[in-house]
């Protein structure tokens, strides 16, 4: 495995997982891959926009990430 492969994530992941898997993985930045391409990034700051606008935990990240 590749050393930033840790990072990657499916666009259909929850919030809260996402969250988890930057605590495991001591990151503040995801890379949201879909069918081994490409698709977004998703940071910290995308998270606490969507908790400041009260999106719940369990949406998944597909709705808070930008395209």
């Amino acid at each position: 495995m590749k050393e930033w492969e840790y990072l990657l994530v499916k666009p259909s992941i929850y919030i809260r997982t996402a969250l988890e898997k930057m605590d495991k993985v001591n990151s503040k930045l995801l890379i949201v891959t879909e069918g081994n391409k490409f698709k977004s990034v998703l940071s910290i700051g995308d998270i606490q926009r969507a908790i400041l606008n009260s999106v719940p935990l369990d949406s998944k990240i597909i709705n808070i990430f930008r395209d």
